[in-house]
């Protein structure tokens, strides 16, 4: 008999009751990880410096947060048009448009050194914000993609992991290589070699992606697999409108929203609040977002993914992360405004242990509630409210401290 062909003949499917899973598909991973953990260090790698780079380039500590804030803006504007070219393009043309719009984001930073220059810093933040809205949206579909009904919660964690692994690369590397010397040349010198850097990084994986990474396996994964390639394209926009009559989604996308907003606003404005408590901080700031980071975004998201592969309990588990992050969120709060350092770091770190590694319950939670439509859809609206509640508290966490002090 012959060949069964899916997705207009890309994909050949010789036998339904068995599906065979390619050790390749961690290698995809691992590749994936590398290109989204580069774009991620670009996220927090100014703001976390955000007095030093405010000397530097002569501005205020709110127009340096715009090179974390643009990538949310980004989202924001371009999450609709992003889905469905997700939904149109295969993974490894996604895959080679984000990392080369991340490599050239960095290579044009080459050129902001000079202290009249932040415009530059902040086209080439804009660049790899734009890729970031691709990065952002491609964890479950690429874990559905590659992997076994069995494994998809547990790559998308791993997935999820590669963009919090950027994260906190770049809340400890900035402070660490650039500091706050009296002499604002040996800054710039710093500044210089913190780009250049990231920019081998990210053209040396931008080379490895387009040359090795795979658009699907050579037979799908999974038995819903074969099902979305024999589907008919959904209409896009009919699918957003479903998505919004769904109550349980709607619920969802609020709950995460806000919650992973405050987290997002979190990290952006934690120089400016751990400095206001103790001075000369920056690299304690930084230790702090990557106690957060590495605790939630990598321990937490695995550990979560993990139980949620074996038990399904997709509710039980998102109240649970989201009233204990809650919590410990509180207690940040208070030994902040206590001054203790160690207690600081504490509970930093358990908030941080729950409340980003709701990221990937939500994720994989929110393609659970909104099915059938696509999951890359769903996904997208899930980042954009959070993106927009990320914004939201930034500029109000901005506002409050200009009155207050």
């Amino acid at each position: 008999m012959s060949d069964t062909i899916i997705n207009q003949g890309e994909i050949p499917i010789h036998n339904t009751d068995h599906f065979d899973l390619y050790k390749y598909r961690w290698f995809i991973l691992a590749l994936f990880c590398s290109y989204a953990c580069i774009n991620f260090v670009q996220y927090l790698q100014y703001s976390i410096i955000a007095n030093i780079i405010s000397r530097y380039y002569d501005i205020d500590t709110f127009t340096v947060n715009w090179t974390s804030l643009v990538f949310m803006i980004s989202y924001i504007v371009l999450f609709i048009p992003v889905s469905y070219l997700m939904e149109v393009l295969n993974l490894r043309q996604i895959s080679i448009l984000a990392s080369c719009l991340t490599a050239c984001g960095v290579g044009i930073r080459l050129f902001s050194v000079s202290p009249d220059s932040f415009y530059i810093v902040l086209i080439g933040q804009s660049l790899a914000a734009v890729a970031q809205v691709f990065i952002m949206s491609l964890p479950s579909k690429l874990a559905a993609v590659w992997f076994g009904s069995k494994e998809v919660s547990t790559a998308c964690a791993f997935a999820v992991l590669g963009t919090q692994l950027g994260v906190a690369f770049g809340c400890i590397i900035s402070p660490n290589v650039v500091k706050n010397h009296d002499d604002i040349d040996l800054i710039g010198e710093e500044l210089f070699g913190l780009i250049m850097y990231n920019s081998i990084i990210a053209y040396t994986i931008c080379f490895l992606v387009v040359v090795f990474f795979e658009a699907r396996p050579p037979t799908p994964p999974s038995y819903s697999q074969i099902m979305v390639g024999q589907q008919r394209q959904t209409a896009y926009f009919s699918s957003l409108k479903q998505l919004v009559k769904n109550k349980d989604y709607v619920l969802l996308l609020i709950a995460i929203g806000l919650s992973n907003g405050i987290w997002n606003a979190f990290g952006i404005e934690l120089n400016s609040i751990y400095l206001n408590y103790f001075p000369n901080g920056e690299e304690d700031a930084g230790l702090l977002a990557l106690i957060a980071v590495v605790s939630g975004g990598c321990v937490g998201s695995l550990l979560f993914g993990f139980i949620l592969d074996k038990t399904h309990k997709f509710k039980l588990t998102t109240f649970t992360i989201l009233f204990l992050s809650s919590i410990f969120f509180i207690l940040t709060a208070i030994s902040l405004e206590k001054q203790h350092r160690i207690f600081t770091f504490i509970t930093g770190g358990v908030f941080g242990f729950f409340l980003a590694g709701s990221l990937v319950v939500g994720f994989e939670y929110s393609a659970e509630v909104a099915y059938p439509e696509p999951e890359a859809t769903a996904l997208a609206f899930l980042n954009a409210v959070i993106l927009f509640f990320g914004l939201i508290f930034s500029v109000a966490i901005d506002f409050l401290s200009d009155i207050i002090g």
